[in-house]
């Protein structure tokens, strides 16, 4: 979640108090995460400063314990499922078939996983 809308967790809280949630957060690699980041930036010409520049200023959705601090103060720790974002270790290498292993739905063999429609730079 964009760290701008992070002030929407307690009202999404507080809006599903109800039912039972449980947030899936993946996580990339700290290291993954800023390049692709920083390829995004420069794809899409907001950037064209080096990556030296970018690394010394990394944004707030950086920080992992904080990220998941915010998630499970809004929704509980029990209900936080962390997975990493590691696409070679998925089943079928999809991450819907990642989600519902972790939530705990089988898997639908009616389902087929779309094309890349991102790819990198």
């Amino acid at each position: 979640m964009d760290p701008r809308h992070a002030d929407m967790l307690p009202y999404l809280s507080e809006l599903f108090r109800e039912i039972e949630v449980r947030v899936v957060l993946y996580l990339r690699r700290q290291d993954d995460l800023a390049e692709a980041y920083y390829r995004q930036m420069v794809k899409a010409g907001i950037t064209t400063r080096p990556i030296d520049h970018f690394l010394e200023n990394l944004p707030r959705e950086f920080d992992f314990s904080e990220l998941q601090e915010r998630w499970s103060r809004n929704f509980g720790m029990s209900n936080l499922i962390t997975r990493w974002y590691e696409p070679e270790k998925w089943p079928n290498g999809d991450v819907v078939d990642d989600f519902r292993d972790a939530i705990g739905i089988p898997s639908d063999k009616n389902y087929l996983p779309s094309e890349r429609v991102n790819p990198s730079i």
